[in-house]
């Protein structure tokens, strides 16, 4: 059953009244207010995907630029050993709290 039956009908229970009757005073400004959500809800996606759009742009920018670094990480060993010391040195550190502590909390620590 469809909503708009479902509802004629129980409109039609609640105030006695002849369904066929109802369904010409309910359904045409139910049918309008369904194709006017519909227009704009499909006015807001149109405006979103534009942004979608820009976001996208973005960030296939930031992976191409990702990539290079990661590609003269590889021709640069000097580079990478500059780029990965602060990670190094935070490994490090945890490694060496988690020695220090023991129990539960040192194993999920690593």
């Amino acid at each position: 059953m469809s909503p708009v039956a479902a509802v004629t009908l129980m409109c039609a229970s609640l105030t006695e009244t002849e369904p066929a009757a109802l369904v010409k005073r309910v359904a045409p400004p139910l049918l309008a207010g369904m194709a006017v959500t519909f227009a704009v809800v499909a006015t807001l996606a149109t405006l979103g995907g534009s942004w979608a759009v820009h976001a996208n742009q973005a960030g296939r920018i930031a992976a191409m630029v990702l990539l290079a670094l990661f590609g003269l990480t590889l021709l640069l060993p000097q580079l990478a050993d500059r780029l990965t010391r602060p990670l190094v040195a935070l490994g490090d550190r945890l490694s060496n709290r988690a020695h220090g502590e023991g129990g539960i909390g040192a194993s999920l620590l690593l």
